[in-house]
C-alpha cells in the first residue's frame, strides 16, 4: 500500500511539474472544448484513481448525468457539495470543478486543480465516458 500511495505522489507531482494539475486554485471557466477521453483516462490513474477507487472519494463511474453528492453509501461528502445535490454532474459542472474545486464548492475536501484546459477537457471527457456501475 505505502509503495503504491508513492507512485501515485510520484505521478501527481510530474502531472503537477508539467501544470497539467495543482492544488491551487483558479477561476471556474465554461465547459471545456471537446478532450480526448484516452489522454483523459491516462490523466485519471495518474491523479485520480487514487482517492475516487477507495473509499476516500466517491466513484466517478456514471458521474455524468448524475446528481452531485449522490452516490449512495458514501458518507464523505463535505457540506460544501451536499449543498449543491440539487445539481447536476454536466461536462460544464465538471470543468468548473476541476479547474478550481474551492471556486465551484467552497469547503470542498478535493485538493487537486486542472488549470490547464487542454488537459482538464480531456479529463472531463474520460470522465463522461464512464459507465455507472451495475
Amino acid at each position: 500500500m505505502r509503495f503504491g500511495l508513492l507512485l501515485l505522489a510520484a505521478a501527481s507531482a510530474s502531472l503537477i511539474a508539467a501544470g497539467a494539475v495543482t492544488g491551487q486554485e483558479a477561476a471556474p471557466s465554461a465547459a471545456a472544448a471537446a478532450g480526448d477521453a484516452e489522454a483523459g483516462k491516462e490523466a485519471f490513474k495518474l491523479s485520480c484513481r487514487g482517492c475516487h477507487t477507495t473509499v476516500i472519494a466517491p466513484t466517478l463511474r456514471g458521474v455524468a448525468g448524475r446528481k452531485i453528492a449522490s452516490v449512495e453509501g458514501f458518507g464523505g461528502y463535505t457540506a460544501a457539495l451536499r449543498a449543491k445535490g440539487e445539481e447536476t454532474w454536466t461536462a460544464a459542472s465538471l470543468d468548473a470543478f476541476l479547474k478550481a474545486p474551492a471556486a465551484f464548492a467552497p469547503g470542498t475536501s478535493m485538493m487537486l486543480s486542472v488549470p490547464d484546459d487542454a488537459a482538464r477537457a480531456d479529463l472531463v471527457a474520460y470522465l463522461l465516458s464512464l459507465e455507472a456501475p451495475s
